[in-house]
């Protein structure tokens, strides 16, 4: 009864915190997010181009450009970025629930146990 009591409520959800942890850490590695919020604002593709300095014409349409390919960068990047939050905010809920779940299976389980004794009276 002791080794099912420490599982229960010591091993058990130590282990099961740790696959959980591993599952978000997977999540947050798939969708390269240090990475994406590193250059967030960074050139699309590194595709640039480099300042023509001979007239002013030609360095505000390489300006203009850069600007435009930054800005596809972040768009994209932002709606990677989103996709994972919207996965990432349900998934830290659930696992919360799963968890708790987890511990108080003995308590529900014993409680609808009883209840059913007591609606049948057995």
């Amino acid at each position: 009864m002791l080794s099912y009591l420490h599982w229960q409520f010591i091993a058990g959800p130590q282990a099961l915190a740790r696959i959980l942890w591993n599952v978000q850490r997977a999540l947050v590695r798939y969708f390269s997010v240090g990475f994406l919020l590193r250059t967030l604002f960074a050139h699309w593709h590194r595709d640039f181009v480099r300042y023509d300095r001979s007239s002013f014409g030609t360095m505000f349409i390489s300006f203009a450009w850069n600007q435009i390919s930054r800005g596809i960068g972040l768009v994209v990047r932002s709606a990677v970025l989103l996709a994972w939050l919207c996965i990432q905010i349900p998934y830290t809920v659930l696992a919360i629930l799963l968890w708790l779940v987890f511990l108080a299976a003995p308590f529900i389980i014993a409680a609808l146990l009883a209840g059913g004794m007591y609606v049948y009276r057995i």
